[in-house]
Formats: structure tokens, sequence, C-alpha cells
């Protein structure tokens, strides 16, 4: 938000400064797609420093770059990175341990973009997400709609072996000891 105050600053200066002979003018736009190259840039930032040098995810960068994403999602409906910025706030939630938000953004990614190549990718994250977090009814759903629009793609075969695991653990079988149980 600094940085948007900063920038907005930077461009009523530039605009004040204008001579008598050539007047500055500032459109909307312009201040607009400064605010958009600003958080994109902070965003970008905060995703190169989201793990430790041990690998895991720094929560508090997480949840910042979460908070960010959600805000450039919420300013800029039509933006032009909105789906990465969307993956950045799945990855982000995902790594923050808050699969609850992750679901959400990736039910928002398959929403906004139905005709996008990663869909099949992001329909199985929801399934496994859904699945972790104990809903093996929408995680069977979502494997039978992969089967159903990508039927001759390797997401489909996934979601089959997946579709049989979730059979095992709705009729109380037992799941083989490399698989967590659902939370």
């Amino acid at each position: 938000m600094s940085r948007f105050i900063f920038t907005i600053i930077i461009v009523l200066t530039l605009a004040a400064c204008g001579t008598e002979h050539e007047p500055t003018q500032i459109s909307a736009d312009s201040v607009k797609h400064s605010e958009e190259k600003s958080m994109l840039s902070e965003i970008a930032e905060l995703h190169k420093d989201l793990l430790n040098n041990d690998g895991s995810a720094n929560r508090i960068k997480a949840n910042e770059l979460y908070q960010l994403s959600l805000e450039y999602i919420e300013k800029f409906p039509d933006g032009k990175d909105r789906f990465a910025v969307m993956e950045y706030a799945r990855a982000s939630s995902t790594g923050a341990g808050n699969l609850r938000d992750s679901d959400r953004i990736l039910k928002m990614l398959i929403d906004e973009f139905p005709n996008h190549e990663l869909r099949p990718e992001k329909l199985s994250l929801r399934a496994f997400t859904l699945w972790q977090l104990g809903d093996i009814a929408g995680s069977t759903r979502i494997y039978k709609q992969i089967i159903e629009e990508y039927p001759n793609s390797e997401w489909a075969e996934d979601a089959q072996g997946s579709l049989q695991m979730n059979s095992l653990d709705m009729e109380g079988g037992q799941l083989p000891d490399y698989f967590e149980q659902p939370k």
C-alpha cells in the first residue's frame, strides 16, 4: 500500500512540475497501470522470499503474499497477470497451511479460466485439497469431472487411481501406509 501512495505522490509531483508550454496530463488509466505494475513487482519480490533456507515455507511471507495477491485480484479484475497472481495466492496459502483459502483460490481459477491449458491440473489440485480437508465426496466429484472432461489425459489416469483411494476411504477401508489420512 505504501508503494501505491509513493507512486501516486511521484505521479502527482511530476504532473505539477510541468512547464507552462506543455501541461502534463495524467490519465486515470496510467495511474492504475502504474499501481498494477508496482503491486506485481511487490508480489514477485515476496514470492522470491517465500521459502526458508531449509525449503519450508516462510509463513509470515506466505501470508503477506496471499493478502497482497488477494488485493491485486480485487483491484484488477481484468489484469493481464491475474492467473499468475491467483496461482501465487494458491501456492502461498498452501505453503502457510491454509487449505481452505487454497481451495477457494483453486475454485476461482477453475471458474474464471475454463479454457486454460492448466485447468485439468488445477482441478486435480482442488480434488486433492478437498481430500486433505476431509471432503471425500467433493474430491470424488471433481475426479469424476476430470475423467469426463479430459478422458484421454494423464490427469484422467491419475483421477482413476485417486477415485479408488477415495472409495476405500469412504467405505472405511484401509488406505496404504504411504497415504496420510485426510484431516
